[in-house]
């Protein structure tokens, strides 16, 4: 127990920016200026209603997170992204890569619509991606000398198992796809670097419902930092004619004060060290300790 005790105060230490002087780079991921109001700008280009959010630093983090711009009741509807603001497999197949990528998992055809669309200027996902983090905090980017905090720790183990499963995913797809078709994915915006950064944006950005069936980003919804004392939550609803439609509802998990920031726990059912592996996040404050404990 002492063992996984000091692995979790480590990375939590480095999460908090304590220690070493590069920790901020491991633990905040490098962001885009003002990504809060970059992606605030696409929802008024989406009409979508954001009267309930404002922008302040997080008292926890000094980030700039969403705040409730009023008192909100317990299960008010904080904001609503219909489905035809989502990034799914369909968009991908309608896209300029369609034909390309039909075939491949829908994770896989998200990572690369965004590969596809980063730095196009007439892009309808150019602000989106914009306020994306240019170099993901996830574990699978951490230098040997980073990973060694993770030394004798079955998250470890997965990261390393996850490593070699992009780089061989990036293999096989260069060989497959990218180099037979290099006028759709060209060398300079496609490579394993790139690569690397769409994947682990989009499981960064994956949440429940929307991380099955169907996978789906949602711009804005998404943006809400991850707390295990969430005060707020997905909830996939029907909407349009008949219900045929879908809307992803942030709804308010109980009464939220104005100026409070709002967060999702981003999944109540796992430990530590799965948040860290697939959402790049940590709550300093979580007392899931079982997370960092060492393989025996």
């Amino acid at each position: 127990m002492m063992h996984s005790l000091q692995n979790r105060h480590a990375v939590s230490s480095r999460c908090m920016g304590v220690g070493r002087s590069h920790s901020l780079r491991v633990c905040r991921a490098v962001q885009t200026a003002d990504p809060l109001q970059v992606v605030l700008g696409w929802a008024g280009s989406n009409k979508i209603a954001t009267d309930k959010l404002a922008v302040a630093n997080d008292l926890a983090t000094d980030v700039p997170v969403f705040v409730a711009a009023k008192d909100l009741p317990a299960g008010d509807a904080i904001l609503q992204v219909p489905d035809s603001a989502w990034i799914t497999a369909d968009t991908a197949q309608k896209s300029a890569i369609g034909k390309y990528v039909g075939s491949l998992e829908p994770w896989l055809q998200l990572a690369l619509l965004l590969l596809a669309e980063k730095g196009q200027p007439g892009s309808s996902w150019s602000q989106y991606i914009s306020s994306l983090p240019s170099q993901p905090n996830s574990p699978l980017f951490w230098s040997d000398e980073e990973l060694q905090l993770l030394e004798g720790t079955q998250l470890l183990e997965s990261v390393l198992g996850y490593k070699q499963f992009f780089s061989e995913q990036y293999q096989q797809l260069n060989e497959e796809l990218f180099s037979p078709n290099r006028a759709a994915f060209p060398a300079d915006r496609v490579n394993r670097t790139s690569f690397s950064w769409a994947v682990a944006s989009v499981r960064s950005k994956l949440h429940a419902p929307l991380d099955a069936d169907p996978v789906a980003l949602v711009p804005l919804a998404d943006a809400l930092p991850h707390r295990r004392n969430a005060n707020a939550a997905w909830k996939l609803k029907s909407a349009g004619i008949f219900g045929k439609g879908k809307v992803l509802a942030v709804e308010a998990t109980r009464a939220v004060r104005k100026g409070e920031a709002l967060v999702m726990d981003y999944g109540p059912e796992k430990l530590d060290n799965a948040l860290l592996l697939d959402h790049a996040v940590l709550d300093p404050s979580s007392n899931k300790v079982s997370t960092w404990r060492a393989k025996l």
